[in-house]
């Protein structure tokens, strides 16, 4: 897990244009000139043996926060298409290589696995050590169960230490709980927070031939028809509910990426920290 969150991390970060923008960037966006009031251990040494000043690291100074990131472990995030990762693997990978990235940055980082309820968790806390036991956890992550994202957003927000910035991870596929009360309640407690969706193209495009079996892995409920007869309608509804969360999303001032598990994992990375910047 640690190979393939640095892969999707140096692959990130070969694509992506440094810019002034500040914001959740893996790199430092700059220095600013120390001042008494600053702690001395910010200082940059190596810019001070340069430039004979003292600088403090502006970003590393300004954005380091606690992150929580939580895997919705729920069973359909099993599901993948043909040739493809399971969209349960692919967030793992991604908040993975997020964990990866802000404790090399001196980020306090915990996470948390949950589907009908929040399981394993881990505090944030930073160093080397506690990044192996993130990558552990998410790495041993299985598909099983349903999906009750609003109560493992509450717990979280309950047993998350101050202001914190929570990376959820999850389809949003499950229509039996609205997760934007529960968001609402984490806002509401100054928690920020950001999601990726892990999707497969075969769930937003239904590209299929034939008689099916299409069975809710969650629910068990089934459903034998012609994959041609459903797809322009299940293209349309796919389309309005993923608009419409997002729109939800955004209201709440969560930003919201689709992660398609047949594209890279650096792209959908990149994406993810514009949409955050």
């Amino acid at each position: 897990m640690e190979l393939r969150a640095r892969a999707v991390v140096e692959g990130t970060l070969a694509g992506r244009h440094r810019g002034r923008r500040r914001g959740r960037a893996l790199e430092f966006s700059g220095h600013r000139p120390y001042s008494p009031s600053d702690d001395a251990r910010g200082i940059d040494w190596r810019a001070y043996a340069r430039t004979d000043r003292f600088l403090v690291r502006e970003a590393e100074e300004e954005t380091n926060r606690r992150v929580f990131l939580l895997l919705d472990a729920s069973a359909s995030m099993g599901f993948h298409g043909p040739g493809r990762i399971s969209k349960l693997r692919c967030g793992a990978i991604l908040l993975a290589a997020m964990a990866y990235a802000l404790i090399r940055q001196g980020e306090a980082v915990g996470a948390g696995i949950f589907d009908e309820g929040l399981g394993d968790i881990l505090a944030p806390r930073a160093g080397k050590g506690h990044l192996s036991l993130i990558l552990d956890l998410l790495d041993r992550a299985k598909p099983a169960g349903g999906t009750r994202l609003d109560e493992a957003v509450d717990e979280t927000a309950r047993r998350l230490p101050g202001r914190t910035w929570v990376i959820l991870a999850g389809d949003f596929w499950s229509g039996a709980y609205d997760p934007m009360p529960a968001l609402r309640r984490l806002r509401a407690r100054r928690h920020e927070a950001a999601v990726l969706m892990p999707l497969d193209p075969l769930e937003t495009d239904l590209d299929l031939e034939g008689d099916f079996h299409f069975r809710d892995v969650e629910t068990g409920e089934g459903l034998r028809t012609s994959a041609g007869d459903l797809r322009d309608a299940y293209r349309t509804l796919a389309a309005e509910r993923f608009d419409r969360l997002e729109k939800s999303l955004a209201a709440l001032r969560v930003p919201a990426v689709r992660c398609m598990t047949h594209r890279p994992l650096d792209e959908s990375l990149r994406h993810f920290l514009e949409a955050v910047s």
